[in-house]
């Protein structure tokens, strides 16, 4: 099974002056609009950070066993998109229910509404489209598949990371003043210390790697990189890492690139092949999910 990497991402800025904004249609209904300000998550006013299928909310740290800061939905994207859509096509008199999927195995969506009906779906920028792996408006169908994987996600190749340290403390993490017969006299540390580790997800292949080698929309590595950059967490999924505080039900490691570890960075697996890439991760541990 391929690491999962969920990719955090701002319904409000999918890409530079692009929020999310979507249209469904049917004809002789009022067209219901969904908007980035209706993709608030649904147990906060506020909050509109998300993961497609995962959720940041209630994250176990490391070492303080807190929750990771309030900012982020305790819904994931789809669940808070499914929301904003049934009540959109409600106030539009529609009848039906969305039924927005995600599917583990392919990481592919699809939209359809249970009550049958031929409907259709305009984007309102290609950024929002691409969020959910369309390329296109659609129409005249009862449901539909996307074609691509979405943004903010990539699959790996293999099914475990490699080349990976342990959680290692960086340095910093005190200071002490001596006195003049050399024995410490003030000191200052962290309660918490910080958790870096870092890792390796290798033989990627080039398209999955480089955004001038994507096919259709494969959203890539350089892609995530340029993301990121110590912004927004990424969430390793089916890692079970045995240094979590429990690996079988919270062992998925969520990140931070660290500022060394920010630079897009990848290394052939061979000196005179660019088929398959080697991508470091330098990271340090935002907590477990």
């Amino acid at each position: 099974m391929a690491i999962n990497c969920h990719v955090g991402f701002d319904a409000r800025a999918l890409t530079v002056g692009n929020s999310f904004l979507m249209y469904v249609r049917r004809v002789g209904e009022t067209t219901a609009v969904i908007s980035a300000g209706d993709l608030k998550d649904q147990t906060a006013d506020s909050v509109y950070l998300f993961m497609h299928e995962k959720t940041i909310e209630g994250i176990v740290n490391n070492d303080s066993r807190q929750p990771y800061d309030g900012i982020w939905a305790d819904d994931s994207f789809r669940s808070t998109l499914t929301v904003a859509v049934n009540s959109a096509i409600a106030i539009a008199g529609w009848a039906g229910t969305p039924e927005i999927t995600w599917a583990w195995t392919s990481g592919i969506y699809s939209f359809g509404i249970d009550d049958a009906a031929d409907f259709g779906i305009v984007w309102g920028n290609a950024a929002s489209a691409r969020v959910l792996g369309f390329t296109t408006g659609m129409t005249g169908a009862a449901a539909f598949t996307a074609a691509y994987l979405p943004a903010f996600y990539i699959a790996s190749e293999l099914p475990e990371v490699s080349d990976a340290s342990d959680l290692y403390e960086p340095g910093g993490q005190a200071a002490v003043a001596f006195s003049d017969s050399g024995y410490p006299q003030e000191s200052i540390s962290r309660t918490y210390g910080v958790r870096h580790f870092d890792f390796s997800l290798q033989f990627e292949p080039k398209y999955k790697v480089f955004a001038h080698a994507a096919t259709g929309l494969a959203w890539t590595y350089e892609a995530l990189f340029g993301h990121c950059r110590s912004t927004y967490p990424v969430l390793f999924d089916n890692t079970h890492w045995e240094d979590a505080p429990n690996p079988a039900i919270n062992g998925d490691p969520v990140v931070l690139l660290r500022g060394d570890g920010a630079s897009f960075d990848p290394q052939r697996t061979h000196p005179n092949y660019d088929g398959l890439w080697h991508i470091p991760f330098n990271c340090y541990l935002v907590g477990w999910k």
